[in-house]
């Protein structure tokens, strides 16, 4: 699953060379089912599983909390979807 070194290392490559990277992760045999991150340089992440986005969250910076919680959040949720049960009360939250 996620940790905090890679997405941290996905945004170091993202910040570097001022692109937007994609990262692909494979769940199960034979691959069947996807994680995709998204990084921006300026340190946005996002990340959907199954076609669903399930996480936004900014990982660099003065207002930035991403962590080891936001990775077992993401890790929460997947298994919710896995599991065919209800995830959206582990969602991110836009804030006005």
């Amino acid at each position: 699953m996620l940790t905090v070194g890679l997405i941290k290392e996905l945004y170091f490559i993202a910040h570097v060379l001022q692109d937007v990277y994609y990262l692909k992760l494979f769940k199960g045999e034979g691959g069947d089912r996807e994680l995709l991150v998204k990084m921006t340089p300026i340190g946005e992440l996002d990340v959907w599983y199954q076609e669903h986005h399930i996480w936004r969250e900014k990982v660099e910076g003065d207002t930035s909390f991403f962590g080891v919680e936001s990775c077992d959040t993401i890790s929460r949720i997947v298994a919710c979807i896995d599991k065919g049960s209800e995830w959206a009360h582990y969602r991110w939250r836009e804030t006005p």
